[in-house]
């Protein structure tokens, strides 16, 4: 799945497994996703990425964003 957000919002995709999910938020977003082979994060801001599974993680963040296992 891809999932790519601007400004202050939120995603909640932890019933919608998936084997790869490229996540990119720009500002103050959320995303939770269920991702089971690899996840790609990108974070410019202050945005939040959680993920459920043993993914594969690489990030690039720039600014205060976290990406954290739920």
């Amino acid at each position: 799945q891809k999932v790519s957000m601007s400004g202050a919002g939120s995603y909640d995709a932890k019933e919608l497994a998936c084997q790869i999910a490229d996540v990119s938020i720009s500002g103050l977003g959320s995303a939770v996703v269920n991702v089971s082979e690899r996840l790609e994060v990108s974070i410019s801001g202050a945005g939040t990425v959680e993920y459920i599974g043993n993914p594969t993680v690489t990030q690039n963040i720039s600014g205060l964003g976290r990406v954290h296992r739920r």
